[in-house]
């Protein structure tokens, strides 16, 4: 039996680094690796009720499609806010088919329930819930759990929060802000470069107004190798964290839903790019239909923050740019003009408040990663870059194939080692902020958890 707990220990370490000096028993371990977003089962108690409660929202869907369902096969609006509305009864038949089968349910007994996680489990969740000495988080690239001591957290973001691409500021006055993009979304819907259902999901008259929230995903790919090992074995303890991605919440901020309106119409811009990769499966896709020559070099290459280093001016003219010239796909709403989108997105980036340890902040440079249309932005701009590096670079007819996904590249090269250098001394060069790492392989790299 001891040897069986064991197993199960070292694999439920595979998936949780302890950075802290908190020792983690073997009950810790095991509920963190089911990972952050793992849902222990409810309370016997409360399965009856939440079963109850979620056929009272399927019958009201039932009545709500027998009174307004056209039969029309329409697509549903991009942008539809669930109203909540509680039709009339329907007829005599739905409504005896709703209450008998309410009846049947509220009358089925309740079985045995088999929790997914043990009663030792759900003590260690709770006891890793109250301790305030340490932060959990899910590591930057990969599904890992890491444990820091909130200390040394703080210490990294503080870190990170004196750079030149953030600045603490008062209490931001948000209900101007939020003024300030009503107007506009009205003026919009005045001239009808919104619709109505779209008009509906951007405005708010009771806006909850919160700042954005500011955490960190730990870079652990950033250690080596024996090191990682180490720790996840238990074998070395350190008191220095890897830097962290620092990721921006704008949940329920005056921002969010014109971000999101502003990200679907830059979204099937940015999947016409040439180099673009949606996924890892489509990388995959794309490389296993190429016929290239036996000594071919594969080059991958990381664009050092990307996100957070390009200016907000050169963003929103690439996106000008490439949203004036493109040639945009039938929408079932209508396109904002080019103005208007511009304005929304300078509204998103340029008043990214957020708070962090009881402070507040505003970023001056870059996009924040939790911005929904970041993305999109920085692609589009980094879009512009790598295609000026190649107008530049003098063995561009050499690449056979290259892909980005965000801020990783692969390049399949015809040619030497010292002829691929030249594309990275561009690269390194034409930009102020934006530096480009890079590996270079005949036989073998990794790219998007892939070995190529």
């Amino acid at each position: 039996m001891k040897n069986v707990y064991k197993t199960y220990e070292s694999r439920s370490q595979k998936y949780v680094l302890n950075l802290s000096k908190y020792k983690i028993n073997r009950h810790e371990y095991s509920a963190l690796s089911k990972g952050l977003k793992f849902i222990p089962t409810p309370q016997k108690r409360s399965i009856k009720k939440v079963i109850l409660n979620d056929f009272d929202e399927f019958a009201r869907k039932l009545r709500c499609k027998y009174h307004y369902d056209k039969g029309e096969n329409s697509p549903i609006h991009p942008f539809r806010k669930p109203t909540g509305h509680k039709p009339p009864l329907a007829c005599n038949t739905l409504e005896q088919y709703i209450d008998k089968t309410k009846l049947e349910l509220s009358s089925i007994p309740i079985r045995k329930i088999h929790n997914n996680t043990s009663k030792l489990e759900r003590e260690a969740l709770n006891s890793l819930r109250n301790n305030n000495n340490i932060v959990i988080k899910k590591a930057d690239k990969s599904n890992t759990i890491v444990i820091m001591d909130k200390d040394l957290y703080i210490s990294e973001a503080l870190r990170q929060l004196q750079s030149k691409h953030y600045m603490p500021v008062e209490k931001p006055n948000l209900h101007n802000l939020h003024k300030m993009i009503q107007n506009k979304i009205t003026e919009m819907y005045s001239k009808g470069t919104i619709d109505k259902e779209t008009y509906r999901f951007l405005s708010d008259n009771r806006p909850s107004l919160k700042c954005g929230h500011l955490y960190f995903l730990p870079k652990i790919h950033k250690i080596k190798d024996n090191v990682r090992d180490a720790l996840m074995k238990g074998q070395c303890s350190i008191r220095q964290l890897p830097p962290g991605r620092p990721i921006i919440s704008q949940c329920d901020t005056p921002t969010r839903n014109i971000g999101a309106y502003c990200d679907y119409f830059l979204i099937p811009i940015v999947q016409k790019q040439s180099t673009y990769i949606k996924d890892t499966t489509d990388f995959i896709n794309r490389i296993e239909t190429l016929k290239l020559p036996a000594d071919v070099l594969m080059i991958t290459y990381d664009v050092t923050s990307m996100y957070s280093n390009m200016e907000f001016d050169e963003l929103l003219s690439a996106v000008n740019e490439a949203y004036q010239s493109a040639n945009k796909p039938q929408r079932d709403i209508p396109y904002p003009d080019a103005e208007d989108l511009i304005f929304l997105l300078k509204c998103v980036l340029e008043n990214n408040y957020f708070e962090f340890n009881g402070k507040y902040y505003k970023q001056f440079i870059g996009c924040s990663m939790g911005a929904i249309p970041s993305p999109e932005i920085s692609d589009t701009r980094m879009y512009q870059i790598t295609n000026h590096i190649m107008s530049k670079f003098k063995f561009a007819n050499q690449v056979l194939y290259h892909g980005r996904y965000r801020d990783d590249g692969f390049i399949a090269f015809n040619g030497t080692k010292e002829e691929t250098l030249e594309f990275f001394d561009i690269g390194n060069t034409c930009h102020d902020h934006l530096k480009f790492t890079f590996d270079i392989s005949d036989e073998s790299v990794n790219f998007l958890d892939t070995t190529v």
